[in-house]
């Protein structure tokens, strides 16, 4: 079983691949879309066509994400839960998050779920 994880952001699209352990089969490369996240997106899925037969489930976060969500007619997830939650997955032992992107920045206190925009 393989999954998706689009992250569409103000400037980028980030596509991520796991399995159903949750373990990372494939990350492709951060790409800027230049207001044209769609474009990329299919770029993206293009060349993952190539390798993947089957996909389970997509899911979408980001600052594009409901949008892209929408058209794909999958689930939107709010970026700082998202966060949060890979970052317990992850690195179990981390107490914070900055998220630095292109349009905000984020404080993420994990330990607490709290956090702060710039």
């Amino acid at each position: 079983m393989l999954y998706i994880g689009l992250d569409i952001g103000s400037v980028s699209v980030k596509t991520v691949v796991l399995d159903s352990d949750g373990s990372i089969k494939k990350i492709l490369p951060y790409t800027r879309h230049f207001g044209e996240p769609i474009k990329v997106l299919l770029k993206h899925f293009e060349q993952l066509s190539t390798e993947i037969d089957i996909v389970n489930d997509i899911r979408v976060t980001g600052a594009g994400g409901k949008l892209v969500a929408n058209i794909l007619g999958v689930d939107f997830i709010n970026e700082l839960p998202a966060q949060i939650e890979a970052a317990r997955r992850l690195y179990p032992y981390a107490k914070s998050i900055i998220d630095i992107g292109g349009e905000d920045s984020k404080f993420i206190d994990i330990v607490h779920e709290d956090y702060v925009y710039d």
